[in-house]
């Protein structure tokens, strides 16, 4: 009976921490920044989660709606689910509605910079990401 109350505890716990971290997922109009030419002052505040943007590769980041800081380097693919073109981005600051892509990034998916579009997404590897975050 003590060993069936150990696992359901465990069981119950390992739900939480895996519903907290959450995945991210989903699907919305996006829009884009141009993280590539912040002014100096921008770039001397760091992102929501913290990384020095002169460590990452600005064409292949994301803001996120609702980040929590568990969620902070995160490898996205984003989807435009009307012709399938993909990117790879690595979540780095909390945003407004769905995402806020990189300019590169949002243009790469959509051939073009007209905003917003639909986009999905969804956290996949982190080994897609590689190269993203220069240590």
């Amino acid at each position: 009976m003590r060993l069936i109350s150990l696992l359901s505890t465990l069981l119950s716990s390992n739900y939480t921490i895996a519903a907290s971290i959450g995945e991210l997922k989903g699907s919305q109009l996006i829009s884009w920044l141009n993280y590539q030419n912040m002014d100096s002052n921008s770039k001397q505040s760091p992102p929501s989660c913290g990384y020095d943007y002169s460590k990452l590769d600005l064409n292949r980041v994301t803001a996120v709606e609702g980040l929590n800081k568990s969620q902070c380097g995160a490898c996205l693919k984003v989807t435009n689910p009307t012709s399938n073109n993909e990117v790879y981005v690595l979540v780095i600051d909390m945003g407004g509605k769905g995402l806020d892509l990189s300019e590169s990034s949002y243009t790469k998916l959509f051939n073009t910079t007209d905003q917003p579009l639909r986009a999905e997404w969804e956290t996949v590897d982190n080994s897609f990401c590689d190269g993203i975050l220069k240590y």
